[in-house]
């Protein structure tokens, strides 16, 4: 039997120069998708999503090729693509004025450059979803920011999405909510994260 005390240290049994062996708890991150857009496409689609891990994060420098200066971004999961399976509930900062909602769908802010915007500017959000392998129905929150037409402009959205499921998230779909395309130069990685045990020394 081994035995460990409070701090990850295993006791020796006594006699015979039993080993003391030393763990600490770690949070490991694992790469499962990364890349830059070499062209137009109309959406983001991470299939399959290995299942091993404890949270997923998803990170995009996004941009889209609508007539505007920004764009909204939403998530799907697996092939559910009916708006009243999600709740939205979502506060923004938006040219220093302040606004929140809640609505049925899958939608997560205006956080998308767009063509009317500065050529070299992208928007930036990172979305967590934990638990996205088990069967609890599923949470996931981001925050998003975007620069507008110049400097002065920022925005800043946090979202918190619910879906209506208690399905394992095996897929996950990224679309323009507008129909527009996700344009080249795009960045975009998705992680799998997770606590794991590792030996620090043996003496």
């Amino acid at each position: 039997m081994k035995t460990f005390n409070s701090a990850g240290t295993e006791r020796g049994s006594g006699g015979g120069g039993s080993p003391t062996v030393v763990t600490d708890d770690f949070v490991l991150e694992k790469e499962l998708f990364a890349g830059t857009l070499s062209g137009t496409t109309s959406a983001l689609d991470f299939d399959p999503v290995d299942g091993s891990y404890d949270d997923l994060v998803i990170r995009v420098w996004g941009r889209s090729d609508r007539s505007n200066i920004s764009d909204n971004m939403t998530m799907r999961f697996n092939a559910d693509a009916g708006s009243t399976n999600y709740k939205c509930l979502y506060q923004a900062l938006d040219d220093a004025t302040p606004f929140q909602g809640a609505f049925d769908g899958f939608d997560l802010g205006s956080v998308l450059t767009a063509a009317n915007s500065t050529a070299d500017s992208y928007g930036f959000t990172e979305i967590i979803i934990p638990q996205y392998a088990g069967s609890d129905r599923k949470l996931a929150y981001s925050v998003g920011m975007r620069r507008q037409a110049d400097a002065n402009q920022m925005s800043l959205y946090l979202t918190h999405l619910s879906w209506e499921n208690t399905s394992p998230i095996t897929r996950v779909v990224l679309l323009s909510g507008t129909g527009s395309n996700f344009v080249s130069g795009m960045r975009y990685q998705v992680l799998g994260r997770k606590v794991t045990t590792v030996v620090t020394s043996v003496t």
